[in-house]
Order: C-alpha cells, then structure tokens, then sequence
C-alpha cells in the first residue's frame, strides 16, 4: 500500500537516476519551468505542451518541475505584470502589437494579458541560468545520490515498487 502511494514519487526519484543524460535532465527542469511560469489559459501553454511531448525532455522531471515552478510564479506575478505591461505598452511596440492580434489565433495565445506576457519573457529569460545550474547540479550530485539510494538499499525497494500493482487488487 505505502509503495502504491509512493509509487508517483519514486518514479521522479528513478528517473533522475536513470542512465540519462544531464543536459536532457537539466532541459527538462528548465523547460519545466518554462510551463510553470506561463498561465495556463492560452494557446502559448497549449504550444509548450506540445513541444514538451514532441522533444527529448524527462516527461517526469519536466512535469514535476512545472508543477513546482507553478508555486513558485505566483509570487512574480507583480514583477511579471510589471514587465508585461512595459513591454506591451512601449510606443514603439504599439503598431506591431496592433496587428499582431489582427492575426487569427493570435487572440487566443492571450499574449495581450500583462501577466501573460510579463511571465513569458520572464521564464524565458531564466531558462539559461535554471539550465545551466540544473546542468551543474545534477554532474556534481547525481553519482553521490545513487551512492545513498544504493546504500539504503532503496533502489531495491523501487524495484519492487515499480512492480506493484501488476496483478494486484485494491
């Protein structure tokens, strides 16, 4: 029971142990919190997505990422309104602005919305540093992690972890 509830969990742990490749892993955190930062009411977000599933990116890290970075970009919504609203009201972006949402979908990307456009350049902005520090993090830590998993002996229980539910009844 307790492995079936762990069961989501673990997996994110077993995959960031995986045999995967860091710049994957750290692409993914960092894509991660590119999905995390943007509203999720928009055909922006619908495109991310699209790019998350059609890309090599850890699915689990990267939705385990968003949903962190979900958390985390409340508390930039005053700052990413700020620069939405910079951005979208400079006169010299005016015209283009104006016509960019006389192109059709374009409404829909809801990229007229401060916080939206504030949050975007946002997370786009960040998406080097969060790579390159997730980059470094996970070349320096990943082989002392596998050493505790292994010392714990929780690789095996993961293993079996994996396993449950195969023929299991509620």
């Amino acid at each position: 029971m307790l492995a079936r509830m762990l069961r989501p969990l673990l997996s994110l742990f077993m995959e960031v142990l995986e045999e995967e490749s860091p710049r994957v892993l750290a692409a993914s955190l960092a894509f991660g919190m590119l999905l995390g930062f943007v509203p999720k009411d928009n055909l922006i977000m619908a495109l991310l997505g699209v790019l998350l599933l059609g890309l090599r990116f850890n699915l689990t890290l990267a939705t385990a990422s968003a949903a962190l970075f979900s958390g985390i970009a409340a508390m930039f919504d005053p700052i990413a309104d700020a620069l939405g609203r910079a951005v979208l009201t400079h006169p010299l972006f005016a015209e283009f602005w104006a016509r960019l949402y006389q192109v059709p979908l374009m409404p829909w990307t809801r990229f007229n919305n401060t916080v939206v456009m504030g949050s975007l350049l946002l997370a786009l902005g960040l998406m080097t540093p969060a790579y390159l520090l997730a980059a470094l993090l996970v070349e320096r830590y990943r082989p002392a992690v596998i050493a505790w998993v292994k010392q714990l002996k929780l690789d095996q229980f993961l293993g079996v972890a994996n396993r449950v539910g195969v023929g299991e009844h509620g």
